[in-house]
């Protein structure tokens, strides 16, 4: 079992992980092949879970069994960095997702961007948040076992507590409201926020961000200037606009009132 925490702890996994497969070709029995202790992984933990949840095996997802408005996702992953008898990895991710929002945001989406996501994470959130990314090493059968036994219990405890938690709509805009909560990025939270018709809410999560991101806001009123002249390009390149620029956008399309930093009584209203 390890840990992922940081980018530099990936980049320094898939290195040794590649210096250990170019120096170990050898001849295995099928029973050892990485693919199939890796997707009799997955099935075992899929049984375990029957009760509660679909398997889809060629995807290697598990999906909560009549959800409602939100939905509920266990993705299990691998590496193509696995070695027969050496290292087999898994690792887990749960996702929530609102069907809402969903439809909200495919019909007015930011640019070409929409999303779904409520909530994303690794099933080390619920070991160890602190820590980060577990990868779990399959090639031993001790953790091979203990695997499928902590995957299996979250699923079954602790996953499904959460899920009833966060796929409360009211709670999730309140805990919006008061600032303890937000989803993955600006954009997934103001659609969220739309899609349930929070629109004053949205305005004041959107002001209260320009606050904090006030030293770039030269860079906002670029976008705002740009989106009043037409000359916005009309696709979403993903980690090239700035948190400043994304609310200038967010204020655009969706044509919101932001509060300006600094001056309680002006406001910028989205063409």
């Amino acid at each position: 079992m390890r840990w992922i925490k940081s980018l530099q702890d990936l980049r320094e996994h898939i290195f040794s992980r590649k210096e250990n497969l170019s120096n170990r070709k050898i001849k295995v029995d099928k029973a050892y092949k990485p693919r199939v202790i890796y997707n009799s992984t997955c099935q075992q933990i899929a049984a375990n879970v029957s009760d509660k949840f679909k398997y889809f095996p060629s995807l290697h997802k598990l999906k909560l069994q009549n959800p409602g408005q939100f939905e509920l996702f266990i993705h299990f992953k691998s590496s193509r960095y696995n070695s027969a008898k050496e290292y087999v990895e898994l690792t887990s991710q749960f996702v929530i997702r609102s069907i809402k929002m969903k439809k909200f945001a495919k019909q007015k989406p930011v640019l070409n961007y929409w999303t779904d996501i409520i909530i994303a994470f690794d099933y080390g959130f619920f070991i160890n948040p602190e820590k980060g990314k577990i990868l779990w090493n399959l090639s031993s059968k001790k953790e091979k076992e203990k695997a499928i036994e902590v995957i299996t219990k979250i699923s079954q405890n602790d996953l499904i507590s959460f899920y009833n938690k966060y796929s409360d709509p009211d709670y999730l805009i309140e805990e919006i409201e008061n600032e303890n909560f937000e989803l993955n990025g600006l954009i997934a939270t103001v659609q969220f926020l739309l899609a349930y018709d929070k629109i004053s809410i949205a305005e004041n999560y959107l002001s209260r961000k320009l606050e904090v991101y006030i030293d770039d806001y030269s860079d906002f009123k670029k976008i705002d200037e740009r989106f009043r002249a037409n000359k916005i390009d009309d696709t979403y390149p993903h980690g090239h606009y700035n948190f400043a620029e994304q609310i200038a956008i967010l204020k655009n399309v969706y044509s919101l009132k932001i509060t300006v930093p600094n001056n309680g009584s002006s406001q910028i209203t989205g063409s």
